[in-house]
């Protein structure tokens, strides 16, 4: 049995917030002012003061009342990964300090006309959104908060070989202790697997990349959180794996040699004569792409595609099947 995986790229840019009281995640596409739409760390109620609230990417969460948090003694975030959309003349207000932070493939909107200066999300009594300004509001953009001690700028997740490798990149880091990597299946109970020392202070880009030999069987969140010298920890980075169970399409055979410093050859039996050969650096970035290659056996040369020393993924697409598989490039 074979399995493969897709990743999704979460980028938070250089904003984020301290973890609230609770964190309450939707559960289903609907109306704001429902129990049941939200699970807060396990439990359904609406969102309350300190907590950090978030839609999920396939979800549409409707705001048809006025929601008043201004009086919180605590901050608040709200995280919008899927769609938040407000009816006319509706608002949220936040608190002081709090966090309106819109992803990327995220949405803030609303419906209807009429009533553009009155349809908002304020914080701390300041209008950081209204329908009379951009609408809609898309990401990656944030609003409020602290700026983080680092600036992530990309986080991923995805199955190369059965194995499991998480890469992300900061342009800049303050104070960065440490790293710590966390798995859910429902995103409400968190377990930590790894930790990986920060850079401390830099300035320059950062690449980390960390490789579980574990094969995950199940639908999976990785969180990835941020720890400053002085202790304080915060959530930087959100990203899902996806299982699939089924026959390998492609069946890749064998990459060789590997590592390489010159030509490369494939072994695919492919189903269609439309194979497409991508290859990526670790943080998902497309450097070189073949279409319509021969099958089974394709070869190319990694100076032709300019290959810098370092490690590669080779993304093969059979129409909407695809495998991949590691390259190390060599001096």
């Amino acid at each position: 049995m074979y399995f493969k995986r897709a990743f999704l790229v979460v980028l938070l840019g250089a904003f984020s917030f301290e973890m609230g009281a609770q964190t309450c995640i939707s559960l289903s596409t609907g109306n704001w002012n429902s129990a049941a739409r939200w699970s807060c760390d396990g439990t359904n109620r609406l969102p309350a003061c300190g907590d950090t609230i978030r839609v999920s990417s396939s979800h549409e969460i409707t705001v048809s009342d006025q929601y008043n948090f201004s009086a919180c003694g605590t901050t608040m975030a709200i995280d919008v990964y899927g769609t938040l959309t407000f009816t006319n003349g509706n608002k949220v207000d936040l608190p002081c300090g709090s966090l309106l932070s819109v992803q990327s493939g995220g949405t803030v909107r609303k419906t209807g006309s009429g009533g553009g200066s009155s349809t908002l999300v304020s914080i701390c009594g300041s209008t950081v959104w209204s329908a009379g300004g951009i609408n809609p509001l898309t990401g990656p953009i944030a609003y409020g908060g602290d700026v983080l001690p680092i600036e992530l700028l990309s986080f991923s997740v995805y199955d190369v070989e059965g194995e499991t490798m998480l890469t992300w990149k900061t342009a800049s880091e303050v104070d960065n202790d440490f790293f710590t990597i966390l798995t859910s299946k429902d995103g409400t109970s968190w377990n930590e697997i790894y930790e990986q020392p920060g850079a401390g202070n830099s300035s320059v880009i950062q690449a980390y990349e960390v490789l579980l030999q574990e094969a995950f069987t199940t639908k999976m969140l990785f969180r990835l959180d941020q720890t400053d010298y002085n202790g304080e920890t915060r959530s930087v980075g959100l990203a899902e794996l996806d299982y699939f169970d089924g026959p390998d399409p492609l069946q890749i055979a064998q990459v060789y040699p590997n590592p390489t410093s010159g030509n490369v050859q494939v072994v695919i039996a492919a189903q269609t004569d439309q194979v497409s050969l991508g290859i990526y650096t670790l943080d998902g970035r497309l450097v070189y792409q073949y279409n319509r290659i021969s099958v089974p056996l394709f070869s190319f040369d990694v100076r032709e595609a300019l290959l810098s020393p370092g490690v590669y993924v080779l993304t093969i697409k059979d129409g909407s099947k695809s495998q991949r598989l590691r390259l190390s490039v060599s001096e």
